[in-house]
């Protein structure tokens, strides 16, 4: 009988990270597309959404996981979260970058000539 109480407590875990982690998703897509159509109505430039309201939606992850570290007292999982993504995120654009000077493209996103 324990086994059968194992299954069905790792199935609830399964159903749950599966709901949890499109509850994630969705709200993230919701954030970013009305945050982006309401900038868009205020008249605010398509960078300036670019630059916020997306990275906004897709900081929401990492988020959602630190608050839930810092509620369980996991101080450590949420500091190496924040890190671990900001390693991340800086040596993919750097690499980006890299990539693009090389090809002759300007590594200016935001430069209005581009």
């Amino acid at each position: 009988m324990g086994g059968r109480v194992w299954i069905r407590s790792s199935m609830a875990s399964v159903i749950q990270l599966v709901v949890g982690l499109a509850a994630l998703v969705g709200g993230a897509e919701l954030v970013v597309r009305n945050g982006a159509a309401l900038a868009a109505r205020l008249g605010v430039p398509p960078m300036v959404i670019g630059l916020t309201i997306v990275s906004i939606g897709t900081s929401a992850p990492e988020l959602a996981v630190g608050i839930d570290a810092m509620r369980a007292n996991a101080g450590s999982l949420a500091i190496g979260n924040i890190a671990g993504t900001n390693v991340v995120n800086l040596l993919l654009i750097l690499g980006l970058c890299a990539r693009s000077t090389s090809t002759g493209a300007p590594c200016c996103w935001i430069c209005p000539a581009w």
